[in-house]
C-alpha cells in the first residue's frame, strides 16, 4: 500500500507542493502592495471561467486563465479605487459562479470541486505549471522586490523620474494571475487565498526585515502544506479546508509562541 500510495499521490503532492510555495510567496508581495483583496477577487474570477468554459465544451484550464486575466482588466479600470475594485470583482466572480453552477448540468459538481480542491487529481500538468510558476520566480523575484518595495516606500519616485511603472506592476499581476488560475484547480478557492493571506499577515506579524520576511511567510505556508496533505490523506478529508485549518493553526501557534517567548516589555 505504501508503494501504491506513492505512485498514486507523488505527482500530485509535487504540484501542490509547488503551488503552495509559489503562492505563498506571492502573498508576500501581495500584502506589501495591501492588496492581499486580489488573491480572493482573482480566485472567484478564475472559477467563474472554469465553469464558463466547461458549460461551452471549453478548456477548463483556458477558462481559469481567461477568468482571472479578466481581473487585471477590471483592476486597470479601477486602478484609483483601491481595495474597492477587488471587493467588486469578487462579488461579481462569486455571483457568476453562482449563476454557472445553477444553469450547467455540471455546475454543481464543478462548483464544489473548485470550492474545496481536487489536489489528488493534479495531473502532470498542474505539475509543469506549477514549476514553469516557480521558475519565473526564481528569476524575477529580485527584480520585483526591488521596484514594489520602491513603489511602496517611494510612491512618487516612479512618477518624478518618469518610469514606466505599468510594466513591472503589470507583470507581477499577470504572474498572480497565472499562479492563481493554477492554485484553485488544486487548491481550491478558499485554500488559495488562505495560502496568499495567512502566511503573509503572520510574516508581517514576526519579521524583522524584509528577506526574513519572505522566508517565514515561505516557511509556514510550505510547513503548513505538508501537514495538511498527511492529514487529509491520513483520514480521508478535502484538502482545501484541512489546509486551511492548518494554515489557522500554524499561525495561531506560531504567534502564540511569539507572544510567551518575547521579554517583558517587547512589543507583541
Amino acid at each position: 500500500m505504501n508503494a501504491l500510495s506513492l505512485s498514486l499521490f507523488a505527482v500530485p503532492f509535487i504540484a501542490g507542493l509547488l503551488i503552495a510555495g509559489s503562492i505563498s510567496h506571492l502573498g508576500i508581495f501581495l500584502r506589501l502592495r495591501d492588496e492581499w483583496l486580489a488573491a480572493l477577487a482573482i480566485a472567484h474570477l478564475s472559477a467563474a471561467g472554469t465553469l464558463i468554459a466547461a458549460a461551452a465544451d471549453a478548456s477548463s484550464g483556458g477558462g481559469a486563465a481567461l477568468g482571472a486575466f479578466s481581473g487585471l482588466v477590471l483592476k486597470q479600470l479601477g486602478a484609483r479605487h483601491g481595495n474597492t475594485i477587488y471587493v467588486l470583482m469578487y462579488l461579481l466572480g462569486w455571483s457568476v459562479l453562482m449563476l454557472a453552477a445553477a444553469n450547467t448540468s455540471l455546475g454543481h459538481s464543478l462548483g464544489r470541486a473548485v470550492l474545496d480542491g481536487q489536489l489528488y487529481f493534479a495531473s502532470a500538468g498542474h505539475a509543469i505549471g506549477a514549476a514553469l510558476i516557480v521558475v519565473i520566480l526564481l528569476i524575477t523575484t529580485r527584480w520585483f522586490s526591488a521596484r514594489l518595495l520602491r513603489a511602496r516606500l517611494m510612491p512618487e519616485y516612479e512618477h518624478v523620474n518618469a518610469l514606466p511603472a505599468w510594466r513591472w506592476h503589470l507583470a507581477f499581476d499577470a504572474t498572480v494571475a497565472l499562479a492563481i488560475a493554477l492554485a484553485i484547480s488544486a487548491l481550491g478557492i478558499v485554500g488559495a487565498f488562505a495560502l496568499a493571506f495567512i502566511p503573509a499577515w503572520v510574516a508581517f506579524v514576526l519579521a524583522a526585515s524584509w528577506r526574513s520576511c519572505q522566508w517565514i511567510g515561505l516557511g509556514l505556508g510550505l510547513c503548513s502544506y505538508l501537514a495538511a496533505f498527511a492529514v487529509a490523506l491520513s483520514f480521508d478529508q478535502p484538502f482545501g479546508p484541512t489546509l486551511v485549518v492548518m494554515l489557522i493553526a500554524g499561525a495561531a501557534g506560531t504567534l502564540a509562541y511569539r507572544r510567551v517567548a518575547s521579554p517583558p516589555g517587547a512589543d507583541a
